[in-house]
């Protein structure tokens, strides 16, 4: 129980909601809201609408008033290269009790300065460099 109150407090003013991702970002749109955004992965299964479909979240980006955080696989990150900002990282996918665990490279833009917590932390974290 004590954890669920740790959850609520930590996620008060945190607004989720279910909508394709050009209304959420057309309608939530201000300089007080952060967005992540997660597109599907390049590489997946199946992109939903490829290379297409990153083009244009990067073109609705580029007019956002508000701050964001995109994590894309490096495959297509390439489409977001005018964003300053970014982070390249190592991560597990898959299952690892079956052994079908594979390394993706991912990087993380985002279109504001962070502040030093949050630098502090992605200095610890696995870098992709170490792995090229």
């Amino acid at each position: 129980m004590n954890q669920i109150i740790l959850a609520w407090e930590r996620l008060q003013g945190v607004w989720i909601d279910q909508l394709d991702y050009q209304e959420c970002l057309r309608r939530y749109d201000s300089e007080k809201i952060l967005f992540f955004v997660d597109p599907p992965y390049f590489r997946g299964t199946k992109p939903y609408k490829g290379k297409a479909d990153l083009e244009e979240l990067s073109a609705i980006l580029k007019t956002l008033k508000g701050k964001f955080i995109l994590t894309i696989d490096q495959e297509g990150s390439h489409i977001f290269d005018w964003i300053q900002h970014r982070e390249c990282v190592s991560k597990k996918l898959g299952i690892e009790n079956r052994k079908k665990v594979r390394k993706q490279r991912e990087v993380i833009f985002w279109n504001y300065e962070l502040n030093e917590r949050f630098t502090d932390l992605c200095q610890e974290s696995t870098r992709i460099d170490q792995y090229l």
